[in-house]
């Protein structure tokens, strides 16, 4: 098509100065911005008298009003920063179109004389577009608005589980393309005719009447094209080792591919959004009867003489300053290779608990179930413990008995007595009839040292009496050094800490907002749908383990074991094994020995967990 030719054709015009653009865009978003956002949220939060929030806390706090005009706030500087981003890049392309050469700081200069336009509703509606369009952007600000959470566990793999949900996001999908093409000349009517947004979104709806096919079929085909051309690349470079027959050498290889392929990510990422932005400047230009240039710049006189001399200068020494480039990007290549020849050499080293014993063979938190944990070799076997009325430690999951026997009883208004009575068995098999419900003590001494126990405990009295009563019977069984406790209550965990530093603790977390590092505790049991490459970085840096919970399809295990855990929390341990290659507790390591090596070079540790509610 003519306009793809068109556009690539501006793009070549433009290419280095959009390149220079956005490497300086994401160094200044990885250096400054984000870290900028990150200290800015950590002193309002620590205004109001917090450090961190966990759980419901996150919602809780969306919902008051200092939290809204933070979350506002944030959101506002998001905004300026990703419209001036695609503003800057728009100015290059729509100069181009016109033949006009334009500097980066002029275009930069009128993009910031068109923030106040956002001011107001606007921004609300420019936010919501671009979060509903992120799928399509690689932007660090957006980035770094869902780092939070892995989107391909919490969306994408519950949607290939189902038909009828594929079907669904599919159709949902294509609503939001559909909506985000009838709005595509948002940003061109803002910054080249000067529209507020809301003026601008409403003339962009007008504009695109009767245009819808062509606009999707335009951005649809060029992208596939794109893409298609990057997937073959990558095809390309995984097998040409081989078609080349270099199978003896597979390791170095693998190593080389890896390293390879992540510049081909890195380039595409880097060139995607300009031509698109292109091709859609193309589109709004060829939709007008007569183009005129309406663009008048706001010049930014020392900014653009200094750029001009910098550019003068590149060009009289071009050679050299494409040698140290090519020196640098050697230099990258080769400490990448180093670095990912360490990960693919590496042996796994994933613990893995069996969550609420073994639910699949045996009724959950029993002994019957914990012995057939026990019998799959596992490294931790993970229960659930709730107080009764007379403060005995007891082994149950639920707020009530309605699974069980069908009443609404909870066991912290029973006795242990009372406990004993019921029959946790029969409700999942008649092989089953009679099986009690067991105390925390029990469980040790059927354990004993055959595997090691992941404590999860239900906050339901007084933090301090429960954390009492653990750190007793710990104690008593002198197992502190053998098992974990974890809890979604940070109060718990902090009496229980300043009890005994000795126990390993970790915040169960499903979500979470603040400086996580703060709170003092040594590990992190997660969500799957938090678990993240920053997520596991920060952990890292604050020396805190990381385990995720509750992870049982094939898919997800996959998923999870390509991130740097220390423990996956499961239904199947024999398929996670099986699928991970996995051992139990490798080359006889101790995991809480090791927890323990971790915590001693760092004073302060915080972990965030999230276990199955």
């Amino acid at each position: 098509m003519a306009i793809w030719r068109d556009s690539l054709s501006d793009f070549r015009m433009i290419h280095r100065k959009v390149l220079i653009f956005e490497s300086l865009f994401i160094l200044l978003s990885g250096f400054v911005f984000v870290p900028f956002f990150s200290w800015l949220f950590d002193r309002i939060l620590r205004a109001g008298g917090r450090g961190y929030l966990v759980n419901s806390e996150v919602i809780t706090y969306a919902f008051d009003l200092r939290g809204a005009l933070a979350f506002l706030l944030l959101g506002s500087l998001m905004v300026f920063l990703l419209f001036t981003e695609i503003g800057v890049i728009l100015i290059l392309a729509q100069k181009t179109y016109f033949s006009h050469k334009v500097s980066i700081m002029d275009a930069l200069a009128t993009v910031i004389r068109r923030l106040p336009r956002l001011i107001g509703l606007g921004m609300i509606q420019l936010l919501l577009l671009m979060v509903l369009v992120s799928p399509l952007i690689d932007s660090p600000m957006l980035n770094y608005l869902l780092s939070g959470y892995n989107i391909d566990i919490l969306i994408l793999n519950p949607i290939r589980q189902s038909i009828l949900r594929t079907v669904l996001s599919i159709a949902l999908g294509l609503i939001v393309f559909l909506f985000f093409c009838r709005l595509i000349f948002s940003i061109q009517l803002i910054i080249i005719r000067h529209r507020s947004m809301t003026k601008a979104m409403k003339e962009s709806w007008q504009m695109t009447k009767g245009r819808i096919f062509r606009i999707s079929a335009s951005l649809v085909a060029f992208n596939l094209l794109l893409f298609g051309l990057a997937y073959g690349l990558l095809v390309l470079v995984n097998y040409l080792p081989v078609w080349l027959n270099l199978a003896d050498r597979i390791m170095f290889i693998q190593t080389l591919t890896i390293v390879f392929t992540g510049y081909i990510w890195f380039i595409l990422t880097m060139i995607v959004i300009p031509l698109n932005i292109i091709v859609i400047n193309r589109l709004y230009y060829d939709f007008q009867q007569e183009p005129k240039d309406q663009l008048v710049l706001s010049g930014s006189w020392i900014a653009g003489k200094a750029e001009k001399r910098i550019a003068e200068t590149v060009g009289k020494h071009s050679k050299t300053y494409r040698l140290v480039l090519f020196a640098l990007l050697a230099l990258t290549f080769v400490l990448n290779t180093q670095i990912y020849s360490n990960i693919v050499h590496a042996r796994w080293n994933v613990m893995i608990a069996a969550h609420r014993g073994d639910p699949i063979q045996a009724p959950e938190n029993t002994l019957a179930a914990i012995e057939a944990a026990i019998s799959q070799s596992v490294d931790f076997v993970e229960i659930d413990v709730q107080i009764s009325a007379d403060n005995v430690p007891v082994l149950f999951h639920d707020n009530t008995l309605r699974r069980i026997d069908g009443t609404d009883r909870s066991v912290k208004s029973m006795t242990l007595n009372e406990i004993k009575q019921i029959d946790a068995g029969s409700w999942f098999s008649d092989e089953f009839a009679g099986e009690k419900i067991p105390t925390l003590e029990d469980v040790i001494q059927h354990v004993d040292d055959r595997s090691r126990l992941l404590i999860d405990v239900k906050l339901t009295g007084e933090p301090e009496l429960t954390a009492r009563i653990l750190a007793d019977l710990i104690e008593q069984y002198d197992i502190a050094d053998t098992c974990l406790v974890q809890s979604f209550s940070p109060r718990l965990l902090s009496e229980l800490r300043s009890l005994n530093p000795e126990i390993k603790i970790g915040q169960i977390l499903t979500a979470s907002a603040g400086r996580l590092e703060r709170m003092d505790v040594d590990f992190y049991t997660i969500s799957q749908n938090m678990l993240t490459e920053n997520f596991v970085k920060l952990a890292r840096e604050q020396k805190r383990q990381v385990w995720v919970w509750t992870v049982n399809s094939e898919r997800n295990i996959k998923t999870v074991l390509q991130y740097d855990i220390n423990g996956i929390i499961t239904d199947y341990p024999q398929r996670v094994r099986q699928i991970g290659g996995l051992s139990t507790l490798l080359s006889g390591d101790d995991p809480v020995s090791q927890l323990n090596s971790d915590t001693e070079s760092s004073t302060s540790e915080s972990t965030q967990v999230s276990t199955d509610n």
